[in-house]
């Protein structure tokens, strides 16, 4: 398993390029996706992943494919526990006649500096929000209090369907 500077784990894997089908993973792959190596070798997105996420991240696989060249992406992947944020790099590996024969993939878990960025941007909204609320009740204008109430009601609602969503996509993990 190998770390990078921050000290997240990086997961590395190989696939078919034409089948997309699994060849090798690491360990921290394993560890992270209940998955042995030697029984996931040939197995697809759809066997380790649910649907939506496998659609992705074959989508990826084919962009890698088509374009021919190393491309970065940034993918969530649902567990039972959490849904983790990676950044993967992903590139083409030459066989003997320099044709691509398989694509490999390196992804950083990244799901802390997500979480940090969402409480940083919850922060900067509350305290934007504190800050119409003051203007409002100083300026104590007819219009001011309404336009706030609608303003935190929205906020509330996004909060609520934010966590509904979460909650929804987590209950619907196939693996996990």
């Amino acid at each position: 398993m190998s770390t990078d500077p921050s000290g997240s784990s990086r997961i590395r894997y190989i696939s078919f390029s034409a089948l997309l089908r699994y060849i090798l993973v690491n360990r921290e792959y394993e560890r992270r996706f209940h998955v042995q190596r030697d029984l996931i070798r040939g197995k697809t997105d759809y066997d380790i992943h649910p649907p939506h996420v496998a659609v992705t991240l074959q989508a990826n696989d084919r962009q890698v494919i088509e374009a021919g060249t190393p491309i970065q992406f940034e993918v969530a992947i649902p567990t039972v526990q959490a849904e983790h944020h990676y950044v993967v790099v992903k590139f083409l590996l030459q066989g003997y006649a320099q044709k691509p024969h398989a694509i490999c993939g390196i992804a950083t878990d990244i799901t802390e500096l997500k979480r940090a960025e969402e409480l940083q941007t919850r922060r900067a909204r509350q305290a934007a929000l504190r800050a119409d609320i003051h203007a409002a009740f100083s300026a104590r204008t007819a219009g001011g209090l309404p336009t706030i109430l609608q303003r935190s009601a929205e906020a509330i609602h996004s909060r609520l369907l934010d966590r509904f969503v979460f909650h929804f996509d987590r209950s619907h993990v196939c693996g996990p």
